[in-house]
């Protein structure tokens, strides 16, 4: 029997076929976000319906492509030929997988993405009260064009772009909901309140805020999140905004921390340095990792130090790097971050005052 083949029109349809509508049909849910749709179990699966892309954002990988046929061989483990039969409902084989392509991402265009509120009032209401970040650290982060409000009512972390320093060269973007979500609403059982990175994000774009731009930094604090750089620097605002300093620090939000993410930031960290110093000296700046207190925080120092370990950086460079994790008082507490520290400390605070209030009044 003489083998058959698909024709190219056949691939085509087979590439090209809506990968939203095929996945449904294959029993899959997703929960719609303007004009993306998130996988119901996998959040990490994302799919942008302007662009017609699939996104897998998993650990320090992301990968993305527009043919259903790469969806349905990384979803379901099928071959190339099995993946096209399934999508076609023909038994004939494919011609070649020459036409079996990955297309790339536009470059992410911060005006088109983002559109503005009239308003911060959201934004400052759930960090403020819900979070309880300063409010010196809010306005200074908004002032800065680190934080906006959308027309969701999200906060706007605006990944801005290091080796320019201007706050108009915008690389990329995380969103976080100020409104709760009910539990049945949920796409992620655990997560109350919506998280999003922009598919189309510079690979190597991470939230950052530096302290100056025109001093060699000497230290990259790393963090989860931008809100935990909110909070830690909440915590600590005496030290470092109201003590002047002869250098610079970059606290960054690793934005799931992607290992190749935070590698480049501190390689453009490295050569604005040497910008700095005119090419006279060479400031290595220390790296701190300042991850949350729980399993995945610890599983990520291994981790990130294994992968800068395979990308040539000496043993004295890893033994090197400052551990600086977020501490309960409360010793019985497992899972613990920057802004439940935040959050802890205020109600200690505020114990000690109603004490010293009590005292007084006696």
């Amino acid at each position: 029997m003489s083998k058959k083949f698909f024709s190219k029109k056949q691939t085509d349809e087979a590439r090209n076929t809506n990968i939203l509508e095929f996945l449904v049909s294959k029993g899959e849910s997703f929960l719609k976000q303007g004009e993306y749709y998130r996988h119901a179990e996998h959040s990490s699966w994302v799919f942008d319906n302007r662009k017609k892309m699939m996104h897998f954002n998993t650990g320090a990988e992301e990968r993305h492509t527009t043919s259903c046929i790469s969806v349905a061989i990384q979803i379901y483990d099928m071959t190339f030929n099995d993946a096209v039969k399934e999508i076609l409902g023909s038994e004939a084989e494919i011609l070649t997988e020459q036409d079996f392509q990955v297309k790339q991402y536009d470059k992410f265009e911060y005006d088109k993405e983002v559109k503005h509120s009239k308003t911060f009032a959201d934004v400052f209401h759930y960090l403020g009260s819900e979070r309880e970040i300063d409010t010196e650290i809010i306005n200074l982060f908004k002032r800065n064009g680190l934080l906006m409000q959308d027309q969701h009512k999200n906060c706007v972390f605006r990944m801005i772009n290091r080796e320019t320093m201007d706050i108009n060269d915008v690389i990329g973007i995380e969103l976080k909901g100020t409104q709760y979500i009910p539990p049945e609403k949920r796409m992620n059982p655990k997560r109350d309140h919506f998280l999003f990175q922009h598919p189309a994000n510079d690979k190597t774009a991470v939230f950052f805020a530096a302290l100056s731009s025109k001093m060699p930094t000497e230290e990259i604090k790393i963090f989860e999140a931008p809100i935990e750089v909110m909070s830690f620097l909440s915590l600590n605002k005496k030290e470092f905004l109201l003590t002047p300093r002869d250098h610079n620090i970059d606290f960054v939000a690793g934005s799931g921390l992607k290992h190749a993410a935070i590698e480049a930031h501190f390689r453009k960290v490295v050569r604005a340095n040497e910008k700095l110093s005119g090419g006279d000296a060479r400031v290595i700046p220390k790296l701190t990792l300042c991850v949350n207190n729980d399993k995945g925080g610890i599983e990520y120092i291994t981790s990130f130090k294994k992968f800068l370990s395979r990308e040539g950086y000496s043993d004295k460079f890893l033994d090197a790097i400052n551990i600086e994790l977020p501490k309960s008082v409360d010793k019985t507490i497992e899972n613990f971050d920057y802004n439940d520290l935040l959050k802890e400390t205020n109600r200690l605070n505020e114990q000690r005052e109603a004490t010293v209030q009590k005292v007084v009044e006696a």
